[in-house]
């Protein structure tokens, strides 16, 4: 919190610059609130869902892609080693 400064001409002295440390010292030991990011949607929220769907839907569309370039095998006697597609 902002405190401003008093008006006119005080000088802390003796017994009141003890109680203004007094005073400063009990404000920066007080306990503050936890301010942490862990916190917000009990740790498992929305970036990390994103970082666990996305490449998982991004890998499933590049095999559905990959699959559909390829030969059909139904036809094939014994191994599929014709022509694939890998790239182009």
């Amino acid at each position: 919190t902002f405190v401003p400064a008093a008006t006119g001409s005080v000088e802390l002295r003796g017994h009141h610059a003890a109680t203004a440390a007094a005073i400063a010292g009990l404000a920066a030991a007080a306990p503050q609130p936890a301010q942490a990011a862990e916190l917000t949607f009990d740790g498992f929220g929305p970036g990390e869902l994103v970082a666990i769907f996305v490449p998982i839907v991004y890998c499933w569309l590049a095999y559905g892609e990959w699959e559909a370039k390829q030969d059909p095998v139904e036809d094939v006697g014994v191994g599929a080693l014709g022509r694939t597609v890998d790239g182009t």
